[in-house]
């Protein structure tokens, strides 16, 4: 049998990684074995200064933490055809399917256990697509003194009525400004264990997406006996979301 180069193929367009700002570390001090705690600067908004014998409110800086996880990807493959290829194809894999497996784990970790439910009517989809993003911005408008995020998953950013595209980098926004991530990795879980049911989907405002990257680790081995050859690419993550996020269930 006669090996030949498999065909190029364009990974995945758009996605989380494209617009959440991405940290590389080394893991050292266990950064990513205890997650990352800090202080968020940016929660909260400006106040009319109260009539006299009023007190002011003043804002406590929120604490952001974020815990980790880790994702692979495992290539098998026949000794003779395999053998000197398999870990680049490992490699490939992983990278491309990488901002995936991060949207999954955003999700689980942070985002739905955060986000408060913004539905007007809880469990009930909105079908006008245009209030649903009305409503989503200005609750970060309200919340927050920083670029916004929305992010949903394909079938949710594909209601957003009137979304704009950078040239070339397929980066999306909304008339506002305001990122938009479409994070194929996003299941139908919502914010307190709600799910979206046929034709719905999550949409979800927050504050800035961080993404810590622990080194990756690669690994091969092999089977004689089966005549087999495994590799496999691994890395750990974690998430956070800055100050606030909700989410609204839409629909048709």
């Amino acid at each position: 049998m006669l090996a030949i180069d498999t065909p190029a193929v364009t990974p995945m367009r758009g996605g989380l990684l494209q617009v959440a700002e991405v940290i590389t570390t080394d893991g050292a001090g266990g950064i990513l074995l205890n997650g990352v705690t800090y202080n968020a600067h940016l929660c909260g908004k400006n106040r009319t200064v109260p009539a006299e014998g009023q007190q002011k409110t003043f804002d406590e800086q929120v604490v952001m933490s974020g815990t980790p996880f880790s994702l692979y990807r495992g290539v098998e493959g026949a000794m003779l055809v395999e053998r000197e290829r398999a870990l680049e194809e490992a490699q490939s894999a992983y990278s491309a399917g990488e901002s995936y497996g991060v949207e999954r784990g955003l999700q689980t970790t942070v985002l739905s256990p955060m986000a408060v439910d913004i539905t007007p009517t809880p469990g009930t989809a909105v079908t006008n697509h245009r209030h649903a993003l009305g409503l989503l911005e200005q609750y970060a408008a309200d919340n927050y003194s920083g670029l916004p995020v929305i992010s949903g998953n394909r079938l949710a950013v594909g209601y957003i009525p009137e979304l704009r595209v950078s040239d070339d980098s397929f980066l999306l926004h909304t008339i506002h400004g305001t990122p938009v991530i479409s994070a194929a990795g996003y299941s139908t879980d919502g914010p307190g264990a709600a799910v979206a049911g046929a034709g719905q989907a999550w949409l979800y405002v927050s504050g800035k997406i961080t993404v810590w990257k622990g080194p990756g680790g690669n690994y091969e081995a092999y089977d004689l006996e089966g005549n087999r050859v495994y590799a496999l690419a691994e890395a750990t993550y974690v998430t956070t979301v800055e100050c606030f996020a909700a989410a609204i269930l839409v629909g048709i």
